[in-house]
């Protein structure tokens, strides 16, 4: 089992553990700053802060800095004192709930090099300590004055906001914020209202939107620009899909600007962000990663909302790089000098992580559970892809063979949950309806997962239109379509296409999917004096792709296909299922509430020479009992 080091007592303990390179001190002398602060709150408490160094740095009340990107490497530029510091971020290193380390090399300015580092660790239940380390190489005389006495105010302002952040803490408040958001002109005001009152008229809730008004006056720059709806629904405590949707008609009533964003499957940084779904690319590059990744797989595609400049410009302030708390899946990432290893110091609790090196797509994955016997793992970064069973708490060292510098990353494999993905909104028809213009690329198909498909389809269209009309058929088939529609939303689901008479609609679950259709075999049962439709439906689940048909959204696949082929086993009245569908827990449990028996069916599939079990429930009459399969179409 690993054991956490203890903290060093001094900088010459700090420095003898992490002694600073030789080739960068040269004949100059580094000036040290060493800081042991206590802190009112643990540090599961306090990490949330101190990992996110620009807002950090913004309490301090440092000057904002501003960062680009080339050639996989960032580069940080700042003005202070009337002074222009230019430098290179070199890799941060961090490890969770226990440090974080970034050291700059400068090509403008009094410093050559700068080096920081937080180590942290508790004192109790409720205090916590954190040691701070600045350390400077000064460029000239100039730059040793910056380095000794610019940096010496430093600890009683790391006091300060330390101890602004635990009285928040103890008080079980929110942390003030480092400065007040500026203020809506007039004509903002006008707008904001105005937007909010017709979304009230578009039927979002009045108490939501009162939420939305005041989230807009109060929130930063930095909140407001990269807003993520599945977060701010949990802070809420509402409903997921009502602050997506109102969020899609504030977007369609001019509060907010929707984004696709191509993230980053490493890093989970948006590597670009397009204004249309139709801009969105094959593949895409992280090259801060080292990566190239598939920008149409699940998880590479992420929703995002901003707010409109309309209302406010955002201007996106930064004060720090603060890489600790963009990746907040990223357990540790460590570099290790050329034939060096060091152990990482987070305790791997039980759950699923994987090991890899910067710029690598190899993974070794970390399987942590109790009664597993293994409790260590030396990682070189170099291993063939492979899944290792390790006890919670064991000791993990990474292990660099190579001749040079080597990043190591432990992160969590677990799915973002606070992600918004395509597919959340191509299964609201809210989104359908408000933004029917967008649409995928014509030569892209886009992973969205599992999706329940639902066919529907009306027994007996051309008899009928042979006995009442082409008008009145029409008008009944119309009717039928509204209110197909109105029930398929009702139970959360979306209307894909209409082919024909016939409807296919996709919902996030099998057991909504049954559920709108025992409600529509009985609307539609044959006894209504205003309609004798009569219609089959059949529902599959699997993984599906959206494309792009007829410029809209559609789904294709093999999921897509057997659920219409179901059909084949459905007549008047009767709901056809796969097996995958008849096994779900929720199912079963709708299938005894409503009291419906279930008949196996042997469905033969042509396109495999076999056959495979289906379900068959007769929603307004008796089962079927004269046939135990059925022919293809």
């Amino acid at each position: 089992m690993s054991s956490v080091s203890a903290l060093p007592a001094s900088v010459d303990e700090l420095l003898k553990e992490h002694p600073w390179p030789a080739a960068w001190v040269h004949e100059r002398r580094t000036v040290e700053h060493f800081w042991a602060l206590e802190v009112a709150m643990p540090k599961r408490a306090l990490w949330p802060h101190l990992s996110d160094t620009s807002d950090f740095n913004h309490r301090l009340g440092l000057a904002p800095m501003t960062f680009v990107e080339r050639d996989g490497r960032v580069f940080g530029s700042q003005t202070r004192g009337g002074t222009v510091m230019e430098w290179e971020e070199i890799p941060w290193e961090w490890e969770y709930e226990r440090g974080i380390q970034n050291t700059r090399v400068y090509s403008k300015g009094p410093i050559e090099r700068l080096r920081a580092r937080f180590m942290v660790t508790d004192l109790g239940a409720d205090r916590c300590k954190v040691l701070v380390y600045f350390g400077g190489v000064p460029r000239s005389l100039f730059g040793r004055l910056v380095l000794r006495f610019g940096l010496r105010s430093l600890g009683r302002d790391f006091q300060r906001v330390f101890d602004q952040l635990a009285a928040a803490w103890q008080a079980k408040t929110e942390a003030p914020r480092a400065s007040a958001p500026p203020s809506l002109s007039v004509e903002s005001q006008h707008r904001l209202y105005n937007a909010c009152k017709r979304m009230q008229a578009d039927g979002v809730a009045k108490e939501l939107v009162r939420k939305l008004e005041h989230f807009i006056v109060t929130s930063s720059d930095e909140e407001l620009s990269r807003i993520r709806v599945r977060e701010l629904a949990r802070r809420w405590s509402l409903p997921e899909t009502s602050v997506i949707v109102a969020f899609l008609h504030g977007t369609r009533r001019g509060l907010f600007s929707l984004s696709w964003d191509a993230v980053c499957p490493h890093c989970r940084g948006a590597r670009q962000s397009l204004a249309h779904l139709g801009e969105l690319p094959k593949t895409a590059s992280c090259e801060p990663c080292g990566i190239d990744f598939d920008a149409t797989q699940t998880q590479s595609l992420e929703v995002n909302f901003a707010l409109h400049p309309a209302i406010r410009p955002i201007e996106k302030v930064l004060y720090c790089a603060a890489e600790p708390a963009k990746k907040p899946h990223i357990l540790a990432q460590k570099t290790v000098s050329a034939g060096a290893r060091t152990v990482v110091e987070v305790a791997l609790t039980e759950g699923h992580y994987r090991l890899r090196t910067r710029g690598s797509k190899r993974y070794t994955l970390l399987d942590v559970e109790q009664g597993n016997e293994r409790s260590s793992i030396e990682y070189r970064g170099d291993e063939q892809e492979s899944t290792v069973a390790i006890a919670p708490g064991s000791m993990v060292t990474l292990v660099n063979s190579s001749e040079r510098p080597v990043t190591f990353v432990l992160e969590q494999r677990d799915v973002d949950l606070t992600a918004l993905r395509p597919h959340a909104l191509f299964a609201l028809q809210e989104f359908r309806d408000v933004f029917p213009q967008e649409a995928i690329a014509a030569d892209v198909q886009l992973d969205i997962g599992q999706q329940t498909i639902v066919f529907t389809d009306i027994v007996g269209s051309t008899r009928l239109y042979e006995q009442v009309g082409d008008g009145a058929a029409f008008y009944a088939v119309r009717q039928q379509f509204m209110k197909t529609y109105e029930v398929v939303k009702q139970h959360g689901g979306v209307v894909v296409k209409t082919i024909g008479d016939a409807v296919m609609g996709a919902f996030a679950n099998p057991a909504s999917a049954l559920r709108a259709a025992i409600e529509l075999q009985r609307h539609f049962d044959g006894s209504r004096p205003d309609s004798t439709i009569r219609m089959r439906i059949s529902i599959h689940m699997g993984p599906c792709l959206a494309v792009n048909l007829n410029s809209n959204i559609d789904y294709f696949g093999a999921t897509v296909n057997l659920a219409a082929k179901l059909q084949a086993i459905a007549e008047a009245g009767e709901v056809s299922f796969s097996d995958v569908v008849f096994g779900d827990p929720a199912v079963q449990r709708t299938l005894v509430e409503e009291e419906l028996a279930v008949e196996e069916v042997r469905f033969a599939t042509k396109w495999s020479g076999g056959a495979i079990t289906a379900h068959r429930i007769n929603v307004s009459g008796p089962l079927r009992t004269e046939t135990a399969s059925a022919p293809q179409p």
